[in-house]
């Protein structure tokens, strides 16, 4: 069984940066949508200690491998084996985590990168 994580911002915050621009992610108020966007534009490469406690638990897989979560959750053709735990839980995709019952991988551009622990 594994754990998908996902950092998901708030309505206020997506809707602040769509009307001000992205400039606004400098202020330490919208620190969880700068670790979003930093994420999703470098994985693993951008990833502070800082940013884990944005990462929210949307799902559990019933899977044999990290590829099978990304293949379950991108597909959605097996939704049996995917317990969404978030309604806005996402499509698994660059900068999320997963947990495979003992370390954290982050999803990388090609593959994944284990999170060394801290």
């Amino acid at each position: 069984m594994f754990t998908v994580y996902q950092i998901q911002p708030t309505k206020a915050e997506r809707d602040r940066v769509n009307a001000e621009g992205w400039a606004v992610l400098q202020e330490n108020s919208m620190e969880r949508m700068r670790a979003k966007q930093d994420m999703q534009l470098h994985g693993a490469e951008a990833y502070e200690p800082w940013m884990k406690k944005y990462y929210y638990a949307v799902a559990t897989v019933d899977a044999d491998s990290l590829n099978e979560v990304f293949h379950l959750t991108n597909l959605w053709n097996e939704p049996e084996r995917v317990n969404k735990m978030s309604d806005r839980m996402h499509s698994v995709s660059v900068g999320d985590m997963i947990f495979d019952g003992k370390n954290f991988h982050i999803v990388d551009d090609y593959g994944f990168t284990k999170l060394e622990a801290a």
